[in-house]
């Protein structure tokens, strides 16, 4: 018997997406249920990584009591309103099993009393043509009919790469995680991602020989500063690639792969780096590591959402809305299709923060309610204040780096006050802030990186606070707008705040700088360069925070004292 339920939000999916999705229409007192094909809540992570051991950070001792600003090292967590609800409360692991992470949805699901129905596998996702009403039917006869679909069901379907004879390899999905399994054989694994490299360590210890291969040269996250790249938890294996030790790490692509009288697996494949050149290996296991995308099957041809990036994931509006579905919207790793490689979308760590900005932009569209912002002193020591004190420590901007950002609408005529508004993209806001401001002048305000150099380990860096534009690392920048009624417009001017090793801007030439830009650009003056007179002194608390400029001048003072005491020639003993 077919049982059918209404509801206006439907989110498909209670992994850590759903969850928090479904944590901000619950606060705001909305009509929606959360549809789970599982028996639990976070189900993928009770399998994956199969090795267990999860890649985002968890630091549980951080020097600050500040609950935002450790969440900046606590890359497992969801945003809620309580602060003990914290992965870094469960384990002090700095990289915890995956079956924390299960145990801590649940709890959070639990403890929010989130409206989740388990067992809920959606065959179908239709859409009446009249009504613009989804339908979504389940295996188990229940259907569901909802006027906002937020899918989060994440990239759980694995990439195949199309080579003839891909069926001879063990998926990554199904191998076996037991490296006895592995003893004295020879292990081609495909891919170069940390699915692969975990798998490689994980055999390193049984396997005669182990080659990785992909196409692309190996990417690792320390130099490309995106943490989906290679980690240093994941390659060990290199030292046994470079210190000579009978693996191998290859840029090539594979021809075919066959079995060969042997009974063994002949792979032929060639190298980027050397022409007329076919490799032919035999190896005794083949093993998938290629990554996984998004799963569209089920939904029919009347709402089947477009897809980008050679159809691993939705193509999306930068308010994370289908391109032609309307009504449809995507949440967690899915979102990644808007800053593929750049920002941090694909993770716990970033999403939670893409949730927090779709639950504003849905309550503006569906119920009429206004974007939140911060009454805040417009003027230009003003804006330095409310802009250092969010920036030093808000964890949203720093995890989406480029890609989240604020927005302050300047006061109109009769107004005293600015409008600070929080976690909106970027993209958006570029497209959007006209009508946000309603017209009036706006500063977009966010955290970039610098240009990366060629040595991450091994580089120069510019000490001068008015030459923040040479920063490497993650800064404050600042945009000045003008509307002209035209969408995506460029900015009037833009300014950087130079880095800051711990991140933190209270010293006074951060202050300066900043409050010299807000002068200028009302006036539509670029901030005069100046060159710093004498050497800089970072003196810090025991938080790292800088300290107040008369105990700098004073510590400063004593230091040159010191060194001119030092430089004086001694007398003749």
């Amino acid at each position: 018997m077919t049982t059918t339920h209404e509801t206006h939000y439907l989110i498909l999916g209670a992994g850590p997406a759903g969850l928090q999705s479904a944590y901000f229409l619950d606060k705001a007192g909305r009509d929606y249920l959360v549809l789970e094909a599982s028996d639990q809540v976070g189900a993928f992570f009770s399998k994956f990584p199969r090795h267990r051991t999860l890649l985002s950070i968890n630091k549980r001792y951080t020097g600050h009591d500040d609950p935002e600003y450790n969440l900046r090292h606590d890359w497992n967590s969801l945003v809620s309103d309580d602060p003990e609800l914290r992965v870094t409360n469960r384990t002090q692991e700095y990289f915890p099993s995956a079956d924390v992470l299960v145990q801590y949805l649940g709890e959070y699901a639990e403890r929010f009393a989130l409206r989740v129905r388990l067992q809920q596998r959606v065959n179908t996702v239709s859409r009446d043509p009249e009504t613009g009403a989804f339908r979504l039917e389940c295996a188990s006869g229940d259907v569901y009919v909802c006027k906002v679909l937020i899918v989060a069901t994440g990239i759980g379907r694995p990439r195949i790469p199309d080579v003839p004879g891909i069926e001879l390899a063990t998926g990554y999905e199904s191998m076996s995680v037991d490296a006895d399994d592995y003893r004295n054989q020879s292990v081609l694994i495909l891919g170069k991602g940390n699915s692969a490299f975990e798998t490689a360590d994980n055999l390193i210890p049984t396997a005669a020989m182990i080659h990785l291969i992909s196409p692309g040269p190996l990417r690792l996250a320390w130099e490309s500063r995106f943490v989906g790249d290679l980690r240093a938890i994941n390659n060990s294996f290199l030292d046994t690639y470079h210190l000579k030790s009978q693996n191998a790490s290859i840029d090539g692509v594979i021809h075919e792969m066959a079995r060969s009288d042997s009974g063994k697996i002949r792979v032929s494949f060639s190298s980027i780096h050397v022409e007329n050149e076919i490799e032919q290996i035999e190896y005794d296991v083949v093993l998938r590591c290629t990554g996984f995308c998004f799963d569209d099957r089920i939904f029919d041809p009347s709402c089947a959402p477009e897809t980008t990036l050679n159809g691993r994931f939705p193509a999306l509006t930068p308010g994370f809305e289908s391109v032609n579905v309307p009504d449809m919207y995507f949440m967690g790793a899915t979102t990644q299709s808007l800053d593929y490689k750049k920002s941090q979308s694909a993770f716990i760590h970033g999403f939670r923060y893409n949730a927090v900005a779709l639950a504003q932009l849905l309550e503006e569209r569906y119920e009429s309610t206004p974007l939140p912002y911060e009454p805040i002193d417009p003027s230009p020591g003003g804006l330095t204040k409310s802009i250092f004190k969010r920036m030093n420590v808000t964890s949203s901007l720093w995890q989406q780096v480029g890609f989240l950002a604020d927005l302050v609408v300047m006061p109109g005529d009769g107004e005293t006050m600015a409008r600070y508004y929080h976690d909106l993209p970027y993209a958006y806001l570029r497209m959007h802030g006209a009508r946000i401001s309603e017209g009036r002048d706006f500063y977009i305000t966010m955290f970039r990186l610098g240009h990366a150099p060629e040595d991450a380990f091994n580089h120069e860096r510019n000490a001068n606070p008015f030459e923040g534009e040479s920063s490497t690392a993650i800064h404050p920048v600042y945009e000045f707008y003008q509307p002209t009624g035209s969408d995506g417009e460029s900015p009037t001017s833009t300014f950087h705040v130079l880095e800051d090793f711990f991140g933190d801007r209270s010293a006074s030439e951060y202050i300066e700088t900043s409050t010299l830009y807000f002068e200028s650009s009302n006036q539509s003056h670029p901030v005069p360069v100046r060159q710093l007179e004498q050497a800089r002194l970072m003196a810090r608390d025991q938080n790292m925070r800088l300290v107040d400029e008369d105990a700098r001048q004073r510590r400063a003072a004593r230091l040159r004292e010191v060194t001119a005491a030092a430089n004086q020639p001694r007398d003749a003993e």
